[in-house]
């Protein structure tokens, strides 16, 4: 039975002529057949040395067999590996693509700087990764009032960019019916009502948000869970700027106040994110708000790119570990 199955599988290997397969056929055959033939017959058909050479013949097609066959094995799955590997590398290209695409979506959302004019704005926008949570916007809501705001939603990546693009499009578009763009209190708990963490996947995010009176030099400005924005000017320290309040989508029942300022001739505000000033060392020392807050004191008219230098610096020149935004918005 043995021998007829070793034929079998040695006629089998030989239709498919495979050189390997053949060979391992063969050898298994002449291998059982030199085993067999003494305990089948009482009169050897074969001298012992006939035999001898047998068995060792048969090993030797066998292990060149297998040998062959393994080598078509190995150049086969290299073959395929390198397929895979092709399959995958260009998956990434395609994902990299995409996401450069989206990230140059994202940025030709924020506004372009203003050189002239009363009021004059520039910003940094540096995203720890493709896409960020952070944005940022400004924009003339008559011909009185300019609102100014800056968003930080939770985590990073293609979620947070998601969130934080909605939210960004419905204060630009002022999409929240039946609120005043110019009450930021009355803003801030629209955006509350339109973006619970439930209904987007357990994400929130911080926001600041003013609206500046021209004529009477006046901000009304509100914040929920954001650093505060700080105004800028000779003589004075810099005045933190932020009211208490929960972040956007965490409670239906939050409430959020407003607070005004007077804003005098040639003084600067920032508004930033928490990316800004939440960096270490090399020794591990962490900066915290009062570090930043010591910075501009020092730094009165600090650009948004001097910012980012400040804060490569502080943070050991490793790759920030938050989105980092600043805006910069001078006042005449």
């Amino acid at each position: 039975m043995v021998v007829s199955e070793m034929l079998r599988v040695g006629w089998s290997a030989y239709q498919k002529r495979k050189p390997g397969s053949i060979l391992i056929g063969a050898g298994l055959l002449l291998f059982y057949v030199s085993q067999l033939l003494p305990a089948l017959t009482a009169i050897s058909l074969f001298d012992e040395m006939w035999l001898d050479w047998m068995f060792p013949g048969g090993m030797t097609c066998f292990v060149v067999g297998a040998s062959l066959h393994l080598a078509r094995e190995f150049v086969k799955t290299n073959r395929a590996l390198r397929r895979a590997n092709e399959l995958i590398a260009n998956s990434q290209r395609q994902l990299e693509a995409e996401l450069q695409e989206a990230a140059g979506y994202v940025r030709s959302l924020l506004p372009a700087p203003v050189s002239s004019g009363s009021i004059q704005t520039s910003w940094v926008f540096q995203p720890s990764t493709r896409l960020g949570g952070d944005a940022f916007g400004y924009h003339w809501l008559d011909e009185d009032r300019f609102a100014i705001y800056l968003l930080d939603v939770c985590g990073h990546g293609v979620g947070s960019a998601l969130l934080s693009v909605s939210a960004l499009n419905t204060l630009r578009s002022e999409a929240l019916p039946g609120i005043d763009f110019g009450d930021p209190a009355a803003v801030i708990a629209g955006l509350n009502r339109a973006f619970p963490m439930e209904a987007h996947h357990q994400q929130f995010f911080t926001v600041w948000y003013g609206v500046y009176e021209s004529r009477s030099r006046t901000m009304h400005y509100s914040s929920a869970g954001h650093p505060p924005s700080w105004l800028v000017g000779d003589g004075h320290p810099p005045q933190a700027m932020r009211t208490p309040a929960p972040p956007v989508g965490c409670f239906a029942d939050a409430q959020y106040v407003n607070r005004s300022i007077s804003i005098p001739t040639r003084h600067t505000l920032y508004v930033v994110s928490d990316g800004v000033y939440e960096l270490k060392s090399d020794d591990g020392t962490p900066t915290c708000l009062v570090d930043f807050e010591k910075e501009l004191d020092a730094r009165r008219w600090a650009t948004p790119e001097g910012i980012l230098d400040w804060a490569r610096n502080r943070n050991g020149h490793r790759p920030l570990e938050d989105d980092f935004s600043v805006l910069r918005v001078q006042f005449d």
